[in-house]
């Protein structure tokens, strides 16, 4: 905690970057760190936590928090319990979280991290189907007796903006205090949730486009215009505590 203190308190007398090969949107972890050194991330909600691909990450820089991944697909939720099985602050979940409670059918790709609920049945031999459960952000909280979540990452295959939905008392209250969702960056992605959806839906609750990252090509149309990203918002109450 001092190192980051000294570290953010000489770039900001400096406005040089103690690590210049990270420019200002190309990792959110770091750019937290510089941003909000002081603030202590205590409760982090991993939505769609696959394999661990974020959970072990969040667990190695964020060692005294609270960790809660989420992953309904059953192989891939074992591999996530394996994968943090080292994390003692790490608890995995086997369960989707959506905008209302239930079941659904998930198509489950032979690429994991593919794998959602808005696709149809099995369409041909690379994916299966699978019925999961699915609960609301807001009874998740609510049974893990969390009141404040500081960092909620979603990564659901076009489910991002139903799991914000699912919490909409949480975001109202703006009792979440750093949001981080994947988002579609032009019209022929019809997999992700359009940008513009997160904006329309977050600022009115008082949320702020804080960066954009993990920006992809149109890879599959090898055309070099963006075809998703994740966007990064901060609350107003997060805003007005560290820099008013």
């Amino acid at each position: 905690m001092i190192k980051r203190r000294i570290k953010h308190a000489l770039e900001r007398l400096t406005g040089l970057s103690i690590n210049p090969t990270l420019t200002r949107g190309a990792n959110l972890l770091y750019d937290l760190d510089y941003y909000l050194p002081t603030h202590p991330f205590k409760t982090l909600f991993d939505v769609g936590g696959n394999i661990g691909q974020t959970a072990v990450p969040l667990a190695k820089r964020f060692p005294d928090a609270t960790i809660h991944s989420f992953e309904p697909v059953s192989h891939a939720f074992k591999q996530l319990s394996d994968a943090v099985a080292r994390f003692p602050n790490v608890t995995c979940h086997n369960i989707a979280l959506g905008a209302s409670a239930g079941e659904a059918t998930i198509a489950v790709d032979a690429f994991s991290s593919r794998s959602t609920i808005r696709a149809q049945p099995a369409a041909d031999e690379t994916q299966h189907t699978e019925t999961v459960r699915i609960d609301t952000l807001e009874a998740i909280a609510q049974s893990l007796n969390t009141t404040q979540i500081d960092l909620l990452k979603i990564d659901t295959e076009g489910c991002d903006l139903d799991v914000l939905k699912g919490g909409q008392t949480l975001l109202s209250e703006q009792r979440v205090c750093m949001i981080e969702v994947e988002c579609a960056m032009n019209p022929e992605n019809t997999l992700h949730v359009p940008w513009h959806s997160f904006t329309e839906y977050l600022q009115p609750l008082g949320y702020r486009l804080f960066g954009i990252y993990e920006q992809k090509h149109e890879w599959p149309a090898h055309k070099p215009n963006l075809r998703r990203a994740n966007l990064a918002f901060m609350s107003g109450s997060m805003i007005d505590r560290y820099f008013c």
